[in-house]
């Protein structure tokens, strides 16, 4: 079978080298060009449900076997039979995908060439429509090689053209996509995207970490999503509704009292239990799905024989120790004990020594399963997922310690929805009054609500994250000129292992979000604001922007690399 989005148009053959010209005029100062090339680029990354038959189901980070069909899934809701027309909703959308198909294939043959491609229908991809399929107790029912790609009712914006076909799109780069099209002037496509994102709370359970069914579990309600960034693009929208050149027919009162169901929906997936601290209230990235994440199986095996790799190692080091001796050790040491503890499978056997036989380590694609780790491994991957930030060391060990934190960054996003959603309250409060309506007393009640849970999660957030720079343990130096940690907020353990094993109180690892969120969110006191700037900022100013870390350790998120969402954060909370 023909991949036909391998076949660049003159257009994409000469992208790189149109930014290389775009990066030498901005270095000469002509701005201009590099909104020239983003207004542009807009076009080749925008897709429709017809770009999924071009090649777009075709995804490189679903596995797919010769001669079946591609997967678009749908959920139960959409599935269900109308009430009012009796249509069964599963055959609706199945006729809606084979009326397209027929389309694309018309156009096809009437010499059109979409993409500016040469293609025959014969290169029109085979996509089958299905419901996502879940066992009796909820869990997900998709074999390893019949993932796919999940319905969405609108156009999207795939984040990139080359590993990112047309027809993926993702919470973390749809939250920024949305705030550009605006300062661009596509409000019609910034409502576009949020729709999309909004289906996926109603229809999924979440803005999912992409519109895939890898990003589902086996808990329908607590897909794999990403951190709560729609509420302000929910205001941006219903305050520029007069700028849509194409308004839906839906009074936008109506829409926000729906985007507001979602938005509370979505508040409701970060206080359950996987993601609730019950002793703080406070929030963390979770999971209760314990399997390999399904892309990493499919392109990245070595992802978890390297993780085995390590603990190996480190169990050697450790193997010898038990939980009162490993005390004495030095710290590295007993970060190596607590992450052999956590994440490494043993046996019930024993060797020569009496020491405990671990597991050993075997990858199966077709089952999907993979031996030698334990679930808490597996479900601290897919929460590190979540966070978007795949992977950093600040998660610790492969990422793998996400669980066992409470991360500030996300709890000051929480805190920046709940009060906005009280903001939204405010706007059908003030709406209503502008046009005469009676009033609706629990849009104020709620707007109570939800200025009493942001105020209470901000003083949390003081509580619970900020980092004084105090010694945590012997041999901890927050001084030491060549690591130092002056005061900030920083991520809280959570895990009695680690408070056991005398890890600290905080996890010690500079990170740009400890500046950007808090400033962007505006969650830090004036007195931090200007603490965090004059002794933490200079530690990650670069010539080029800002670093990720002051660490590295060859992972994405570390190291000189640039998160462009927390520099933008950064420069907007800087400003703040």
């Amino acid at each position: 079978m023909i991949d036909i989005f391998k076949r660049k148009t003159p257009a994409e053959k000469n992208l790189r080298k149109d930014f290389r010209k775009v990066v030498n005029a901005a270095s000469l100062g002509n701005e201009h060009e590099i909104y020239k090339h983003i207004h542009e680029t807009w076009g080749r990354l925008r897709f429709n449900h017809e770009d999924l038959f071009l090649g777009g189901a075709n995804q490189p980070l679903i596995a797919h076997e010769e001669g079946k069909p591609f997967y678009i899934y749908v959920s139960e809701k959409e599935a269900q039979i109308d009430p009012k027309t009796g249509e069964n909703g599963l055959e609706k959308i199945r006729n809606y995908y084979a009326d397209v198909k027929q389309g694309l294939a018309d156009k096809i043959k009437a010499g059109e060439k979409p993409r500016g491609l040469d293609i025959d229908e014969k290169d029109l991809l085979n996509i089958e429509v299905r419901v996502i399929p879940r066992n009796e107790d909820g869990s997900l029912a998709i074999s390893p090689d019949e993932h796919g790609l999940l319905h969405i009712p609108h156009d999207a914006f795939s984040p990139g053209e080359d590993r990112f076909k047309p027809g993926i799109f993702f919470n973390w780069d749809s939250a920024k996509m949305i705030k550009g099209m605006v300062q661009d002037g596509m409000v019609d496509s910034a409502k576009m995207m949020l729709d999309n994102l909004l289906y996926e709370i109603d229809h999924y359970g979440g803005p999912l970490n992409a519109n895939g069914t890898f990003a589902l579990t086996d808990d329908p309600e607590q897909p794999r999503c990403q951190p709560p960034l729609l509420s302000a693009k929910v205001m941006i929208i219903y305050n520029l509704w007069d700028q849509l050149d194409n308004p839906p027919d839906q009074d936008k009162d109506e829409w926000l009292e729906y985007a507001i169901e979602m938005l509370e929906k979505h508040h409701n997936y970060w206080m359950s239990s996987a993601h609730l601290d019950p002793k703080t209230g406070l929030s963390r990235f979770a999971t209760t799905h314990s399997r390999p994440a399904a892309e990493v199986l499919h392109c990245e095996p070595d992802h978890f024989k390297h993780a085995y790799h390590d603990l190996m190692v480190m169990y050697e080091n450790v193997k010898n120790y038990d939980e009162q001796s490993i005390l004495q050790r030095p710290y590295q040491d007993r970060k190596d004990f607590y992450y052999v503890r956590e994440y490494l499978k043993f046996t019930d056997e024993h060797d020569e020594n009496g020491h405990l036989v671990p597991e050993s380590f075997s990858i199966d694609k077709d089952k999907g399963s993979v031996t030698g780790l334990t679930d808490k491994y597996f479900q601290a991957d897919t929460a590190m997922r979540e966070s978007g930030l795949d992977a950093t060391r600040r998660w610790g060990f492969m990422a793998a310690d996400v669980m066992n934190l409470l991360p500030y960054d996300l709890n000051c996003l929480i805190a920046k929805q709940e009060e906005e959603t009280a903001r939204l309250y405010d706007y059908l409060i003030k709406s209503r009054q502008e046009r005469g309506l009676a009033d609706r007393p629990e849009f104020e009640i709620k707007s109570k609500e939800w200025d009493e849970r942001a105020s209470k999660r901000a003083q949390a957030i003081q509580t619970e994250f900020w980092d004084n720079g105090a010694s945590q343990y012997a041999g901890d130096d927050p001084m030491d000129p060549n690591d130092p940690m002056p005061a900030a907020f920083r991520d809280r353990y959570i895990n009695p292992l680690a408070q056991e094993l005398n890890l600290g109180e905080f996890r010690r690892y500079n990170f740009v979000a400890a500046i950007a969120v808090p400033l962007w969110t505006g969650t830090a006191t004036k007195e931090q604001a200007q603490e965090l700037v004059e002794n933490f900022l200079p530690l990650l100013l670069r010539d080029h922007g800002v670093a990720c870390s002051t660490r590295f350790s060859g992972y994405q998120w570390d190291g000189d690399n640039e998160f462009s969402v927390y520099s933008s954060m950064l420069a907007e909370g800087l400003e703040r």
